[in-house]
């Protein structure tokens, strides 16, 4: 801890990235963690704005491999995107 900073740090900024920053994924993890059960579902078609709906699904997805909310960017998760519209909003 330096004397400049009075919170400890505990993690390496390469380890802060590595939990909270998107995963990437094959198309098979695309399929199995984006995919909805019943209870899921019911929420998606709850939400009315397709952006809503496709951001539950990936910040779900990605809550299913990370327990963290991850802070990420458009540029970072384009290929997430792209899979969950193709899979929810045909």
């Amino acid at each position: 801890m330096s004397q400049s900073s009075k919170r400890l740090s505990i993690l390496l900024d390469s380890e802060i990235n590595e939990l909270y920053s998107p995963p990437c994924l094959t198309s098979e993890q695309r399929r199995h963690y984006f995919s909805l059960n019943d209870i899921e579902l019911e929420s998606f078609n709850r939400l009315k704005d397709r952006y809503s709906q496709l951001y539950f699904v990936m910040l779900l997805g990605y809550f299913k491999i990370k327990p963290v909310i991850l802070n990420f960017t458009f540029a970072q998760v384009k290929d997430d995107f792209k899979f969950v519209a193709s899979e929810y909003c045909p």
